[in-house]
């Protein structure tokens, strides 16, 4: 039995098609690796992530304020000094 020339070319590229999809599947994982090694590096780069489970720090607001009221035609003169301060510190261990 003999195959013609036309069938046997469609049953080489066919393999060599198969081989080709069968060596990126087994490749998919190392490429897939290879691209979180990447990512993993792009990110210590930048320095440490914010994780709300270790973070730790504390916030200071100060507010100051100064009022003065003059009447016009009076002799009331009020002034008004006020501070405010406030610290919160937060730990983000549970």
């Amino acid at each position: 039995m003999r195959i013609s020339s036309k069938a046997q070319s469609l049953v080489e590229y066919s393999a060599l098609v198969f081989v080709i999809v069968l060596s990126l599947v087994a490749m998919q994982a190392y490429m897939k690796r290879g691209l979180q090694g990447r990512w993993r590096d792009s990110a210590d780069q930048l320095g440490e992530q914010y994780d709300p489970k270790t973070m730790t720090g504390s916030t200071t607001h100060t507010m100051k304020s100064k009022t003065s009221t003059h009447i016009v035609g009076s002799v009331r003169n009020d002034e008004d000094n006020t501070t405010e301060e406030k610290t919160v510190s937060m730990s983000g261990k549970m």
